[in-house]
């Protein structure tokens, strides 16, 4: 059975830089000879498909097998939104390498810098040790390496990898939840650090059958977080 993995990644910072956090949706699938027309439990007329969710259903026949969210707090008052970005990313593909039998990885971003230098710029900083043209080093090096060790590692696996850019605020629904998830990440990152709680980095951090998914939200309260 070919599994496939896809998630929408976004980061968002108040005050940029300033309270942080970022977002995840995603899920796995397999190609079936049958279309399962699987829905979001909560918007039902909303569609899972090869790239996300879509009012329209898809004409590529998959069957969802799990489902992967996270809402992360970053623990700081400085952090950017391109470094919440980058961050989103590197959880995405994290979990992909976590998992077996996957023939392809697409990570989706509203992030313009985000999507462009995983396509055009990794190769040229490695060859130039992680350095820009004018010798000045790269901004994040940390997570780029991180994002350029995890593609090489699925990639090892037969494992296409991919980071494709999205429009923000567009109408894209898997784009908008992520949008979402990292708004409540930020803003509770922004509660906590004001407030001098314990903090809690992983808000929501769930990777569950499609069944047991639809079972979650019975118990689910995100708007706690703003």
């Amino acid at each position: 059975m070919t599994t496939h993995f896809v998630a929408h990644a976004d980061g968002s910072s108040k005050g940029n830089p300033g309270f942080s956090g970022f977002g995840i949706f995603g899920f796995t699938y397999s190609d079936v000879e049958r279309p399962k027309n699987i829905k979001h439990p909560v918007h039902g007329t909303l569609f899972f498909t090869p790239t996300g969710l879509s009012n329209v259903k898809s004409d590529q026949s998959i069957e969802v097998t799990n489902v992967f969210e996270v809402i992360h707090a970053i623990n700081s008052t400085t952090a950017t939104n391109n470094e919440a970005e980058l961050a989103a990313v590197c959880c995405a593909l994290q979990r992909a390498n976590s998992l077996t039998g996957l023939k392809s990885v697409n990570i989706f971003t509203d992030s313009n810098y985000v999507a462009g230098s995983f396509e055009g710029g990794i190769e040229k900083w490695r060859q130039n040790d992680w350095k820009r043209i004018d010798g000045k080093p790269i901004v994040h090096r940390p997570q780029w390496e991180l994002i350029d060790g995890l593609r090489k590692e699925l990639q090892a696996k037969d494992i296409v990898v991919a980071v494709n850019w999205v429009k923000g605020h567009n109408g894209d629904h898997s784009n908008e939840l992520a949008d979402l998830y990292s708004v409540i990440g930020s803003n509770s990152a922004r509660r906590q650090l004001t407030e001098n709680q314990p903090f809690v980095e992983r808000l929501l951090d769930s990777f569950l059958p499609y069944q047991e998914f639809k079972k979650s939200y019975l118990d689910r309260d995100i708007l706690f977080y703003f």
